[in-house]
């Protein structure tokens, strides 16, 4: 019933929703229409201005009309002609602009019927597109439901097969020991009668001895064979035996795990320890390392300060080289003076010479009073002290340049004690980033371990709850959807209805307004249509057969527009027809994919049921194999015997009896007692 009301609810509401497109959808044409009807509305006003002026002017003329002489006609019709052409031609641009505008709106209502037809083909599409994806999904689904079918089959045909092995094996089983005690039975019988013949032919006491030990004998002999019959058959003791040791084995290796989850445990532990120390050694190797670096880095600033230092000294020695030459210069300018004066005393001795004559040297040199009798002497004096100063010179230049390169060497020097210092530092920085990567890595094995011991030990956990967890959750779920569910729905329901009403009523204030409008424009057509007839009447009495010439293709063109049966009113009336017919088919082809997925959800809803079903199925396995893994060995000889009392009776109401210990012992189903009971013993 609860099925049955959800699936009804279902419909109501898909139902609902599908009313509520359908009145979108007109909503949505029903806009555009309106500002349609407007525009046409005011150019259809726009003309009825336009012929009523010309109505209007018409009658005053007609009314001032009166048979005078031929000459006053004669002269009205002059003024009028261009009064009357100018009229006519802005009722002609009037007329135009309407045209134009009408022409407008059925150019938009063309484009708009074109996008409309394929925004249909494209929703078709979809629709098609979403039939053929829920198609492949339900044969998809309908081969995974029949390879399990067939799976489940081949499950139970196999289960059959080694149900009936086992009922075969039992039936010869319980033959045989049918036989072995009516076999007995019969030696009994056949001891018995010939001690009883026995009896009667022997009478003396020595043959009653002998009949006696030969009675006990057999006597003997029977308690051995009903002994033998009340134990317990091979194949029993053999399961039983076969259960123990499973369930040592069970226990043994329960103990085993233990054993081995405690040896990891102290595994981990020495492992924790162990990662413990090789840690703080590590740390303690850092803080040394830190402490060298430091020291390193201390060295380095005062190696950089005394590089600065160096630095600030060669500077300065360079900017003292710099100066030297210059003050060198300066000293060397007179000899350079001394040397060009030697030159140029040269060159006037030449002169001289070719002018055979001194006179004019020296004459020149006496005019300048720079001829002297020592002037030889001085030179060479000077020229000694200046070879004794360049000597020196040369001396002390040689000096400071052994001073630079020894400087140099020495910063060189220094730089390669650096370098070595820095590839030290690397050195360490690199067995540092080692021992890190090193600490790490034993870490993540120490997580790791870790994570396995307690995956381990969830696993185990796991096991032992997953299944009654899994069947709590499920129903826990389902209870929770449906309640959901319902509460969607319901609220869903109530806000659809709510929506519907609303847009009820203003659909309908819509379409009373627009038949109103209608009605109005109607009503100006057909009161324009008797009133064009009598002003041409008037119009040919009045004005000359030139003027009715004229205005004949502008009379035309008005009776053309305003006529009921104008073309784009047709135009709108064709397009109205053929979209309803689209929407018609579009409804249909929608209708048919409504139903399409309504079997879809059906098929679906069948398919929940038979899970369910095989679920309540699986349930109760897992039951009963709990309850076969919970039963001792005192139910088993118990059903033993009831068992084997079952198949010597042949009396149908203690059959019933020992039918209800075995399903009480074997834990019998409400369907499968219906069905033993059905059967007729």
């Amino acid at each position: 019933m609860d099925k049955n009301n959800k699936r009804e609810l279902f419909e109501a509401v898909e139902r609902q929703k599908e009313q509520l497109l359908k009145c979108e959808n007109q909503l949505r044409d029903i806009g555009p229409a309106y500002e349609e009807l407007v525009k046409e509305k005011e150019a259809l006003e726009d003309n009825l201005k336009a012929l009523t002026i010309k109505m209007n002017k018409i009658e005053e003329s007609g009314e001032t009309s009166t048979p005078k002489s031929a000459t006053s006609t004669e002269v009205k019709k002059e003024q009028r002609k261009p009064e009357t052409v100018s009229q006519l031609k802005t009722q002609l641009g009037v007329l135009m602009t309407s045209l134009a505008t009408l022409s407008a709106e059925k150019s938009k209502m063309e484009a708009n019927f074109q996008s409309d037809k394929r925004q249909l083909r494209s929703e078709r599409e979809e629709c098609e597109k979403v039939i053929r994806d829920l198609k492949e999904k339900l044969k998809k689904a309908q081969k995974d439901i029949h390879s399990e079918v067939e799976h489940v089959k081949y499950k139970l045909i196999m289960e059959r097969h080694e149900r009936e092995k086992e009922q075969a094996d039992h039936s010869a089983m319980m033959k045989e020991l049918q036989r072995l005690v009516s076999d007995e039975r019969r030696a009994k019988e056949q001891l018995e009668m010939q001690v009883k013949e026995l009896k009667s032919q022997v009478s003396g006491k020595s043959q009653r001895r002998i009949l006696e030990a030969e009675l006990e004998i057999a006597r003997n002999k029977l308690k051995e064979a009903e002994a033998a019959a009340k134990e317990t058959p091979p194949l029993l003791l053999s399961l039983q035996a076969e259960m123990a040791t499973l369930k040592r084995q069970h226990r043994n290796a329960i103990l085993e795990e233990q054993k081995r989850a405690g040896a990891a445990e102290q595994q981990a532990r020495v492992l924790a320890m162990t990662h413990e120390a090789r840690v703080a050694g590590l740390e303690a190797r850092l803080a040394e390392l830190s402490e060298t670096v430091g020291g390193y880095d201390r060295l380095r600033q005062q190696d950089q300060q005394a590089i600065q230092k160096l630095k600030d000294q060669l500077a300065n020695l360079r900017e003292k080289d710099q100066k030297e030459p210059q003050l060198t210069e300066l000293n060397i300018d007179p000899q350079e003076i001394i040397g060009k004066i030697k030159k140029l005393y040269s060159r006037l001795l030449d002169c001289d010479n070719k002018g055979n004559g001194s006179s004019h040297a020296k004459a020149l040199l006496h005019s300048l009073n720079l001829y002297d009798s020592n002037q030889d002497l001085e030179y060479k004096e000077k020229y000694e002290s200046l070879s004794l100063e360049f000597e020196d010179y040369k001396q002390q230049t040689t000096s400071k340049l052994n001073a630079l390169t020894s400087a140099r060497m020495q910063s060189a020097r220094y730089h390669a004690s650096n370098m070595m210092e820095s590839n030290e530092r690397e050195n360490n920085n690199t067995q540092l980033h080692l021992a890190k990567t090193h600490n790490r890595n034993l870490e993540e094995r120490i997580r790791m371990l870790n994570a396995e011991i307690a995956g381990k030990e969830r696993e185990c956990k796991a096991k032992l709850e997953q299944q009654q967890q899994l069947i709590q959750d499920e129903r826990i779920k389902h209870e929770r959807i449906l309640s959901q569910k319902d509460n969607e729905y319901r609220g869903k329901i109530a806000a659809l209805e709510q929506q519907l009403l609303r847009q009820r009523e203003r659909s309908l204030a819509v379409i009373e307004e627009k038949d109103q409008e209608i009605v109005t424009l109607k009503t100006s057509f057909h009161a324009l249509l008797p009133n064009k007839g009598s002003s041409f009447s008037s119009e040919e009495k009045s004005t000359s057969s030139s003027l009715e010439n004229a205005s004949e293709p502008t009379t035309d063109l008005v009776t053309g527009l305003l006529t009921g049966d104008s073309p784009p009113m047709l135009h709108y009336a064709q397009e109205l027809a053929r979209r309803e017919v689209q929407v018609s088919a579009l409804r249909k082809a929608n209708m048919k994919l409504e139903e399409q997925l309504r079997e879809n959800q059906r098929d679906f809803f069948h398919a929940v049921e038979k899970h369910k079903d095989e679920l309540k199925g699986l349930q109760a396995q897992i039951t009963r194999l709990e309850a076969c893994k919970s039963r001792e060995g005192a139910n088993l000889e118990y059903l033993k015997n009831v068992f084997v009392n079952f198949l010597i009776t042949n009396d149908s109401s203690s059959k019933r009896h020992m039918l209800n210990a075995i399903s009480t012992v074997l834990h019998f189903t409400p369907d499968e007692m219906d069905k033993i009971r059905h059967y007729k013993w």
